[in-house]
């Protein structure tokens, strides 16, 4: 017991780290002494013989070998990048590096989904995480800018998808396999991400939203969980409204005014979408770039700079395309796509545990490749491991592994 608890205070280091500090240069610093103090905590609990051997297992791993491979792809793109490499902020080497910490001590969450059986408490920690960042934004009335709320997060658009997979991991797996005490405590979080979600006024947050929702509302065994959380949602939307202070009233009237004429500007051509008309031309100048340099692409982060947008892509699969080619947009993509076909796989042949999993593995994957088209997410942290917990959860079960407590 000692064992495991000093394991999952590490996790929660790690995670915690990850999620609510990864995000803005202001706390980078603490983050980076955080994942390392947890991670040194996890080896040392772990012991030397089955650390060796679980980072091996995970370096080795088919499921793992797009991921690899990308990895050392971005670091040859060095070789012919367009950007500095040296270390400043925004630089190819830079974001290699990130790249590089995000690979490797990502070993952390696959071997204590594989080898421990701690999937479902590795999900625990990203939401409640997401939530206790999502509560934070909510609270820091100096962080609300016009119609949007960004917390420490420091874009609106990172506090929309960190809270859109917080939410999931609950609507889409935890609401089965908690007890009915935490479920009831964790509509209280549940509430502040989604309240979070909507403050942030981003469009692929309310659509990630969208998708959470369906995809509780679709599986029996999800489908009275989601009524519940969506109908106390709205509640306690309408009862925090009324007693919000008034920049809190105010920014939500704006965004319900932004919902507005965004419906409005989808349904007519009276009026022009700026955000909308600007994404549409970073694509095209995006997918002029890449006519360039087709194969391998100008090396990581090059958009901003040779698009003259002085701005990334707001498209993942134009930003990756730029920098590394059709080469690294097929590579980046082929992990997703073989979880997905796994997943499939177990959806059908495997038992409702395992068809569980799937459903919540699907339903994740479909957020993060739908929400790809308007926001750049190779370099999330959050978004980066997910997929690798997931990943860590089919092996697994592919493997018929067997949670392995002792050091």
């Amino acid at each position: 017991m000692v064992l495991r608890g000093i394991l999952l205070l590490s996790l929660s280091g790690f995670l915690g780290s990850f999620v609510l500090l990864g995000h803005i240069a202001s706390t980078l610093a603490p983050m980076y002494a955080l994942a390392m103090l947890a991670v040194t905590g996890y080896v040392m609990a772990r012991g030397p013989r089955h650390t060796l051997t679980s980072f091996l297992e995970y370096l080795c791993s088919w499921t793992m070998a797009p991921r690899w491979l990308f990895l050392a792809l971005a670091a040859l793109s060095l070789l012919w990048t367009a950007r500095p490499a040296g270390l400043a902020e925004g630089s190819s080497l830079t974001r290699v590096l990130t790249l590089l910490l995000i690979q490797t001590s990502a070993w952390v969450v696959y071997d204590a989904t594989r080898r421990l059986g701690e999937f479902e408490n590795v999900l625990r920690i990203i939401f409640y995480s997401s939530a206790l960042g999502a509560s934070i934004a909510l609270l820091d009335l100096d962080a609300v800018g016009g119609y949007r709320i960004r917390g420490m997060f420091g874009n609106p658009n990172v506090l929309a998808i960190t809270g859109t997979l917080g939410l999931l991991t609950f609507i889409g797996y935890l609401c089965t396999s908690m007890a009915r005490w935490e479920r009831v405590l964790a509509v209280i979080p549940v509430i502040a991400l989604q309240a979070a979600v909507f403050s942030s006024g981003s469009r692929k947050g309310l659509l990630g939203l969208v998708i959470v929702w369906l995809t509780g509302l679709v599986q029996r065994r999800t489908r009275g969980m989601t009524m519940m959380v969506i109908g106390l949602a709205l509640t306690a939307s309408l009862a925090a409204f009324a007693l919000a202070p008034k920049l809190l009233q105010d920014a939500a009237f704006r965004n319900l005014n932004r919902l507005a004429t965004t419906f409005e500007q989808s349904t007519t051509s009276a009026t022009i979408d700026f955000s909308a008309a600007e994404r549409a031309r970073f694509i095209e100048e995006g997918l002029a770039l890449m006519a360039e340099a087709p194969i391998f692409g100008h090396g990581l982060d090059t958009f901003r700079s040779l698009s003259g947008e002085g701005s990334y892509a707001h498209n993942n699969y134009i930003e990756l395309g730029v920098g590394l080619g059709l080469v690294g947009v097929l590579v980046f993509y082929t992990f997703p796509l073989v979880l997905i076909y796994l997943l499939s796989r177990l959806r059908w042949r495997g038992t409702s545990d395992a068809g569980q999993l799937a459903a919540f593995g699907l339903a994740t994957l479909g957020l993060i490749l739908v929400m790809d088209v308007g926001a750049v997410t190779y370099m999330s942290k959050l978004v980066s491991i997910v997929p690798i917990i997931i990943a860590g959860a089919i092996d697994a079960r592919t493997n018929a592994d067997r949670p392995r407590w002792r050091a």
